[in-house]
């Protein structure tokens, strides 16, 4: 039920996105986008035509994507008030969850990944039903809201070891999870935003320090965009943009955009990344948990 109310939600707020556009007077100045120059107000978004360019990322964006980010990409869609995260505004250039370093603009893929999945327990579902190429004429036309892009192309994206845990092995498994114990708790001390997962006299006997006041609880911080954002307990709010493990270490190595959520790329070495990824793997619901269902696996084929 909750599912097919946040849907139905979605479905009007990109329709009063669609009503908003098309009544504005023919030409209006504000009703266009900054970014194509094609853009047009003789037609009707609700059907998808090609462009004269044989693009359809401007009509894909005001049909599905206006009604939250807003006409024009600033994340001001009549349905934007009702929201929580706000939508992105794209003008900025500034984005989350990419696999480029900070300050750099993202990779197709990186926008294409956000489109297709999603991010869990936000407003921002899954485009999957959308034919490819009018994702990726959407990833274009989005990209094009940030004019200084056109000059400055993606630097490489941050390199991803391949994971050195054999994850058919539960010693390994387990080895893997007790020293991304420790990096989360001594060497990137993640517990000062996200919950400590330790006794208070076991992380304070860790790292020789005094531990913060409600260890167990996650510390709000504010984002770019000047909303508190609270990081994810890991026990069991859902990971945004996460869906397998590869993705838990990409967010860990390259950071969340706009955020406090830093990159560690230079901080750790390939080792402690997949560490400390099979470590809050493990933190996990056990559904979503590639390291505990392996273990479980492991344990049940062992006859224990």
């Amino acid at each position: 039920m909750r599912s097919f109310l946040f849907f139905g939600f979605v479905l009007i707020a990109c329709h009063l996105g669609v009503m908003t556009f098309v009544g504005k007077p023919q030409g209006g100045a504000e009703a266009r986008s900054p970014a194509p120059a094609s853009a047009q107000l003789d037609y009707d978004p609700i059907r998808i035509r090609p462009n004269d360019e044989g693009d359809t990322g401007e009509l894909v964006y005001l049909r599905y994507c206006s009604g939250c980010h807003g006409v024009k990409g600033d994340g001001k869609g009549p349905g934007a008030a009702f929201l929580t995260p706000r939508p992105r505004d794209f003008t900025t250039g500034i984005y989350k969850f990419m696999s480029t370093p900070a300050g750099s603009p993202p990779l197709d893929e990186d926008l294409l990944r956000t489109i297709t999945e999603g991010l869990h327990g936000t407003s921002m579902p899954s485009w999957r039903f959308l034919p490819e190429r009018e994702r990726l004429s959407l990833v274009r036309y989005i990209k094009a809201f940030h004019t200084e892009w056109q000059f400055r192309p993606p630097t490489p994206p941050i390199p991803l070891h391949e994971n050195p845990v054999d994850l058919e092995d539960q010693a390994a498994i387990e080895k893997a999870i007790a020293q991304g114990r420790e990096v989360y708790h001594k060497k990137t001390t993640c517990w000062t935003c996200h919950p400590a997962y330790l006794p208070r006299a076991d992380l304070e006997a860790l790292t020789g320090s005094p531990a913060r006041e409600q260890l167990e609880l996650a510390l709000a911080k504010p984002d770019h965009w000047g909303e508190s954002i609270l990081p994810p307990d890991f026990r069991r709010d859902r990971l945004k943009s996460v869906q397998d493990l590869r993705d838990l270490y990409r967010v860990i190595t390259a950071g969340v955009g706009g955020t406090a959520m830093p990159t560690w790329k230079d901080s750790l070495s390939g080792a402690g990344l997949w560490a400390l990824t099979c470590y809050v793997d493990s933190l996990r619901p056990a559904s979503r948990s590639t390291t505990q269902r392996k273990l479980k696996s492991l344990k049940e084929a062992a006859g224990r």
